[in-house]
């Protein structure tokens, strides 16, 4: 969630984060907000349509629980979009010093595609971007359909 700025900019109504300095932030944003972390999420089971994890896994501890959870609170046919880093990007070498420090966790497109499996999330497509070198990106890029060299890649899953 953090300060909700990409919430709101999407008009996403309910966000959740461990931190409460960031919660405040997101809930000037006339966002609705609870505080608990991917892994064990406060939410009750198949209670949404839609759930959204944008730069967010690469923070989990346990990123095949944190999913799991999201897919638990998913009613049937529910959709899982998901933006990760990605790790054989420029990008993904780019950070990888963070990394080594314990800050993030990065993961390949195919750990991520054998997690969906795990937990029962069809996959249905792909989209990446990031295609300039890191860290700046000078002018906006179109998004290519499927798996690549782009920085960010974004996975729509369906709940089956």
């Amino acid at each position: 969630m953090g300060t909700g700025r990409l919430a709101s900019a999407l008009s996403i109504r309910f966000g959740l984060d461990p931190s409460r300095g960031m919660l405040k932030l997101a809930q000037q944003k006339n966002v609705l907000v609870v505080q608990g972390v991917g892994e064990k999420l406060p939410l009750k089971k198949e209670s949404f349509n839609f759930v959204l994890i944008v730069y967010t896994i690469e923070l989990a501890d346990d990123a095949l629980r944190f999913l799991k959870e999201a897919a638990k609170t998913l009613k049937k046919r529910g959709v899982l979009i998901l933006g990760i880093a990605n790790r054989e990007s420029a990008w993904g070498k780019f950070y990888e010093q963070d990394a080594a420090k314990g800050f993030w966790h990065w993961y390949s497109i195919e750990e991520i595609l054998r997690y969906f499996k795990k937990i029962r999330l069809e996959f249905q497509e792909a989209f990446h971007t990031h295609f300039h070198a890191p860290p700046d990106i000078k002018e906006t890029e179109v998004p290519k359909k499927g798996f690549g060299p782009g920085g960010l890649v974004v996975f729509k899953a369906v709940k089956q």
